[in-house]
């Protein structure tokens, strides 16, 4: 989810090996962690309006 996050962002040219997670190989837990909390807010809110 971030990187298809990464692609609706920064647009496709993220998707050039040398951009991809920012040069980053892996996501880090908080990288995890926020992802978490950006879809479970958007689930939330969808649910709830």
């Amino acid at each position: 989810m971030k990187f298809m996050k990464e692609i609706a962002y920064e647009g496709v040219e993220i998707l050039d090996n040398d951009n991809v997670g920012k040069g980053v190989d892996e996501y880090s837990a908080a990288d995890i962690d926020g992802i978490r909390e950006d879809w479970s807010t958007c689930a939330v809110t969808s649910i709830f309006k």
